[in-house]
C-alpha cells in the first residue's frame, strides 16, 4: 500500500486510539494509531470515523488531480482498501444524533447510531468519487 491509517490490534478505542485487552484477561495496553507507519498521537481525543473520512478524501483528491483522463486512470487505477471501524468493538457511538432513540437498550440504541454514521460514511465515500468523477468507474465491495 501506499498510505496506511488506523490501528494494528483488535477492540482500538474510538477516541483515545488505545488498545485495552486487560478486560479480556490479556496483558496488553498502549497506543495503537498509526500513519504510514508512524504513531499518530495527535489523533488521540478525534472519533476515528472522521479521520478516516477526512484521509478518504485526500487519497482521491490527490488521484484525481494526477489522473485527470479516463486514459490517465485506466494505466494506473485507484485502489483503496477501506475497510471501517465503525460497528466494531468497543461500541463507542459518536452522540452527535439520536437516530435511533425509539431503542430501549442502552447498547443496541448505541450500536444501532453506529450503523446509522456507517451509512452516512458510505453515502459520503459514493459523493466523494462522484464529485471527482470516479464513481461511474467504480467497483465498490
Amino acid at each position: 500500500f501506499d498510505s496506511h491509517l488506523g490501528y494494528y490490534q483488535a477492540m482500538c478505542d474510538y477516541y483515545k486510539k488505545t488498545v485495552g485487552l486487560k478486560s479480556v484477561g490479556l496483558p496488553l495496553n498502549g497506543f495503537d494509531f498509526w500513519f504510514n507507519g508512524q504513531p499518530w498521537r495527535d489523533a488521540a481525543g478525534n472519533y476515528s470515523l472522521d479521520q478516516y473520512m477526512t484521509r478518504f478524501k485526500r487519497v482521491v483528491e490527490d488521484y484525481a488531480l494526477g489522473h485527470r483522463s479516463i486514459q490517465m486512470q485506466s494505466k494506473s487505477p485507484l485502489f483503496v482498501y477501506f475497510a471501517h471501524q465503525t460497528v466494531h468493538i468497543p461500541i463507542q457511538y459518536r452522540g452527535i444524533e439520536n437516530a435511533c432513540a425509539h431503542i430501549v437498550s442502552s447498547a443496541r440504541r448505541d450500536y444501532c447510531n453506529m450503523i446509522v454514521e456507517f451509512d452516512q460514511a458510505l453515502a459520503e465515500t459514493v459523493e466523494i468519487m462522484k464529485a471527482h468523477g470516479l464513481w461511474n468507474n467504480t467497483l465498490m465491495l
